[in-house]
């Protein structure tokens, strides 16, 4: 007959047997996980080759701009240029035209800027509103591109800037928003985007930006594209302005407190997209020493362009580009900023 010492001495054995098997499992596992994914770094998968599925691409297009001579230095922590795959999407961008109903949207665009009289037709599709009061003010609205620009004269009432109550950063941000919103023109990608905030100081005539908020005499906003796939920005010709500008002055009167607003938005179809091969970091980086890059920033002296860093983009062109294109962008010391083209120039209409 079994004792219950012998019992215990039996289930401990077992217990310690049950112990060593779940961490020989356990230890097992890890193993095979890990030969696992060192099979795949050793052996990754081939890339999936470029759909290329719109043809030959249109070359890009950038705005002709006088720099002068620059030489390149790179200046990067490793001191090479990365790539960054062998694809990348293009976006096609979707053309916008005229409606039967476009103008009677355009109005009530203005309506809401509180442009209520009737527009002036400058050409085709591009009117012009204007008001007295409570400033003299002027509208320009393309109701076929949905692009317009306003302008409020303040500068005509000698005391317009002794009231300043211009609110914080985020409460500027949020009015400026709202204040594209009710016309129409914040759009998905442009609501989720990055934002960019200047503080304005009137001097010599003109708006230069201000060390502080408490030295301002006005907020700028400006509102670029979300960025794609949330990692890669999509930046225009000149990189301090965004898809959208708004500068916001210290009034509270509602037809004083937006004394500018710009908005120029082209709109991208972010699922219609086809994948094309890139070009490597360092062919990128000769090209932009040849001088076959755009200057999107010069330095703010000198002639010498360090880079410091490299990485990829999509250019935005506001001037209607057919579709949305992946650049490399080079930036460094003194505000440097410049663009290449990614796409192999097989696949493009560029040389």
């Amino acid at each position: 007959m079994t004792t219950l010492t012998e019992t215990a001495k039996v289930t401990k054995v077992g217990f310690k047997y049950v112990v060593v098997f779940l961490a020989v499992l356990m230890v097992g596992q890890m193993l095979l996980s890990w030969l696992i994914r060192l099979y795949k770094t050793l052996n990754p998968p081939a890339p999936l080759p470029a759909t290329m599925g719109f043809g030959v691409l249109p070359a890009i297009e950038f705005p002709k701009k006088e720099v002068g001579q620059l030489s390149y230095k790179l200046e990067t922590v490793d001191g090479t240029v990365a790539s960054f795959g062998p694809t990348a999407k293009v976006f096609l961008v979707e053309e916008k035209k005229p409606t039967l109903l476009g103008l009677d949207r355009g109005k009530q665009r203005a309506a809401a800027m509180g442009f209520v009289f009737e527009p002036q037709q400058i050409s085709g599709s591009l009117y012009r509103w204007s008001k007295s009061q409570p400033l003299l003010a002027t509208l320009e609205l393309d109701y076929a591109k949905e692009n317009f620009e306003m302008s409020v004269s303040w500068q005509n009432d000698p005391g317009f800037l002794n009231v300043k109550l211009i609110p914080t950063e985020a409460q500027t941000v949020m009015e400026a928003k709202d204040f594209l919103k009710r016309s129409g023109s914040l759009p998905e990608d442009m609501a989720a985007g990055v934002v960019r905030v200047t503080n304005l100081k009137y001097t010599g005539g003109r708006l230069t930006a201000a060390v502080s908020l408490s030295e301002a005499d006005m907020v700028r906003v400006d509102l670029y594209r979300e960025s794609v796939d949330g990692v890669l920005p999509v930046l225009p010709a000149d990189p301090d302005q965004g898809v959208a500008r708004v500068i916001v002055s210290g009034s509270r009167d509602q037809g004083e407190r937006f004394v500018y607003a710009w908005y120029k938005h082209t709109q991208v179809d972010y699922e219609n997209y086809q994948t094309y091969p890139l070009i490597g970091g360092q062919e990128a980086w000769e090209k932009l020493t040849r001088g076959e890059g755009f200057v999107a920033r010069t330095p703010k002296t000198g002639s010498e362009a360090v880079v410091r860093e490299v990485s990829l983009g999509y250019f935005d062109s506001l001037d209607g580009q057919k579709y949305l294109q992946p650049i490399y962008v080079f930036s460094g010391d003194e505000g440097l900023v410049a663009y290449v083209p990614a796409v192999a120039a097989a696949t493009t209409g560029q040389q």
